[in-house]
């Protein structure tokens, strides 16, 4: 499968839309994390909504921790308090993504996995 990922900052709903499609290893991840945080469009705290529904993910629990190691290092740039959205239905995926939700339990970036993109976009608009 070749890998492929893309994005697009809806700056009035404060989201990025992440898709990825394709094998996905912790290389593609972390580049598509350091491709929008610095795009112009991009704010501090906006939410994301990762859409996996397409991806095959080949990431193991110890890149989990060096992913959020380094979501953890962007603060200043990514910033603190904001909500990321899991759209996946593949078991893995799912447990992957609920890893990486325990790994941010002591901060202030709220996650959640979901089924449904819509279910996704209206937890994503509410209030943190």
């Amino acid at each position: 499968m070749k890998q492929e990922f893309d994005f697009f900052i809806d700056v009035g709903a404060n989201i990025v839309f992440i898709r990825f499609s394709g094998m996905v290893t912790m290389v593609e991840l972390v580049k598509c994390y350091s491709e929008f945080v610095r795009h112009p469009d991009f704010k501090k705290d906006m939410g994301c909504c990762y859409d996996l529904s397409e991806a095959l993910l080949e990431v193991g629990i110890n890149e989990i921790e060096i992913i959020t190691q380094y979501v953890t290092g962007m603060r200043d740039k990514r910033g603190t308090s904001y909500k990321v959205a899991f759209v996946c239905t593949d078991d893995m995926a799912q447990v992957l993504s609920k890893l990486y939700r325990l790994s941010l339990v002591r901060t202030d970036i709220e996650v959640e996995l979901f089924e449904d993109k819509k279910d996704a976009i209206i937890w994503l608009k509410e209030p943190i």
